[in-house]
């Protein structure tokens, strides 16, 4: 859900809420992983964290098709950053931009042509 949408959901409700208190609220929420931002191209949507829940998410950069990504992909990665780096991630969301195979295809087809 993006910003605009929680304000037409609240509005009617709290007619004193402003957009600017949206966005305050979201990144407090956000900080506190309660809530996870999806950036996918110009647009940011936010979901609620959900206890073992984990989401992942690949989005193709061209066409913004969004696939679901299995957490188990990534668990490996998470524990070896840890390992190596000493840095724990916080993973409840993740996504990986790219592109789809569809997007890739005209993309190097567009360069053979260049």
């Amino acid at each position: 859900m993006g910003v605009n949408d929680i304000y037409e959901r609240i509005k009617d409700v709290y007619a004193f809420v402003d957009v600017a208190t949206i966005y305050r609220s979201l990144k407090l929420l956000t900080k506190l992983h309660l809530l996870t931002e999806i950036r996918i191209g110009d647009s940011v949507q936010y979901e609620l964290v959900r206890t073992n829940n984990r989401h992942f998410h690949m989005v193709c950069e061209e066409c913004g098709t969004t696939f679901h990504l299995k957490p188990e992909y990534l668990d490996d990665f998470k524990d070896r950053l840890k390992r190596e780096v000493g840095f724990e991630p916080h993973m409840e969301h993740f996504t990986i931009s790219g592109l789809c195979t569809p997007c890739n295809e005209t993309v190097k087809t567009a360069h053979k042509h260049v």
